[in-house]
């Protein structure tokens, strides 16, 4: 990957794709953090985003304060500056770097795999992964692909490429979960979601269950924004039921966890419907599975339970997700989502004075940690103008 490139590809694409501003208005925004006012042109925007770096100490740092109001967490804007330095250094010393292009690479597919199971698989899920790197890596893959490269392997190697870009697409949509950009993380996995329909199935990239935790991950993000319900809802459970009839026991959990949260949320009468398949799920696969993947499961039925108004199963469920927690070793984002649980659970069941306290804890871990998400939730709780809204929903 070519620093200079890099650097600017990743601006423009954080500009246009995510913020939404237009250059000009980049120029504007960033010029009013600058001394005396000093005024960046819609062309010098542009030489940014060809691979220039900024030109001082304080354009960078205006900048900086730029991303972070638009989205970007202190640890991505980080990682920015750090391909800021590395253009720098390539610009003054050429052919210091690398000039490879992963896209054109046999083996990109299992590159991208090997990065992908990485993300997942760290003690401390999700990893800080490099939110340059991968934003800019996808970018390239979305181009070779639409512009059908000449290469000898042909059409194989345009679909090894478009592999490669729905599982490094999962690790950009968790990105923009954690950094709190619900929408752009929905619309990661609406994108996923599509590839893999139209150009995989379930199973297509032979890596077993990887293609359906995809899915799974991606209909999830899709049901956890407020506007989707009961379609998404039924998607989590049909990927669920396909990963059963595969055999994918562990899969088939981790999906069905996530069905039971979000139609507890927003179809309520579905979430009846299946509760009674729920009981015997663990039973049958809870011996399979990752403690980690216990954690979700407990911390996925303890919300639902709360949501349902069940307080001895949100009880349960979060003394089994706490016993989880200890097992791991109490990981950061872990606690983060049992913290989440319990004060979900005493909010409503209208115990305001611990489930604010419980938030409060919370919350300095959140920020610290860049987890914009769930840093989100807590503020939002202690925030509320009218504290009294919990206790009239507990009172129904």
């Amino acid at each position: 990957m070519n620093p200079t490139s890099a650097m600017g590809t990743f601006l423009r694409v954080w500009r246009s794709e995510w913020a939404g501003l237009s250059r000009a208005q980049l120029g504007v925004a960033v010029s009013a953090h600058l001394p005396k006012r000093k005024a960046l042109t819609t062309k010098v925007i542009r030489k940014w985003e060809e691979g220039q770096p900024p030109s001082s100490t304080e354009e960078l740092e205006a900048l900086g304060k730029v991303m972070r109001r638009h989205g970007l967490t202190n640890h991505e804007v980080s990682q920015y500056r750090t391909a800021v330095f590395a253009a720098c250094v390539d610009r003054q010393y050429p052919g210091v770097w690398r000039r490879e292009d992963l896209a054109c690479r046999p083996d990109v597919d299992e590159i991208a795999c090997e990065m992908w199971r990485q993300y997942v698989s760290g003690s401390e899920y999700p990893l800080p992964a490099d939110v340059v790197e991968v934003t800019v890596v996808v970018k390239e893959l979305e181009r070779a692909v639409l512009e059908d490269r000449s290469h000898p392997a042909g059409a194989r190697q345009v679909r090894k490429q478009r592999a490669a870009a729905c599982l490094l697409r999962h690790i950009e949509m968790h990105m923009h979960g954690h950094g709190g950009r619900d929408r752009l993380n929905a619309s990661a996995a609406d994108t996923i979601a599509r590839e893999l329909s139209a150009h995989f199935g379930m199973n297509g990239l032979g890596l077993g269950p990887t293609m359906t935790v995809l899915a799974h991950c991606g209909w999830a993000a899709e049901a956890a924004i407020e506007d989707c319900g009961l379609p998404a809802c039924r998607r989590l459970l049909q990927v669920s039921e396909q990963a059963e009839a595969r055999g994918e026991g562990p899969v088939a959990l981790g999906t069905f966890g996530s069905a039971l949260f979000h139609t507890a949320r927003k179809a309520p009468a579905l979430y009846a419907g299946i509760q009674r398949r729920a009981e015997g799920m663990l039973g049958m696969y809870g011996d399979q599975v990752h403690v980690w993947m216990l954690h979700g499961w407990h911390y996925n039925r303890s919300c639902a339970a709360s949501v349902a108004g069940e307080w001895d199963g949100a009880e349960a469920h979060l003394g089994q997700s706490e016993r989880c927690l200890v097992e791991m070793g109490r990981p950061l984002y872990g606690q983060l989502a049992y913290d989440w649980a319990h004060a979900l659970l005493c909010l409503r069941r209208g115990d305001l004075a611990e489930g604010l306290a419980v938030c409060e804890r919370a919350l300095p871990k959140a920020d610290h940690a860049n987890q914009v998400g769930w840093a989100r939730l807590f503020r939002t709780e202690l925030e509320r103008p009218d504290k009294r809204h919990w206790a009239r929903r507990a009172s129904t």
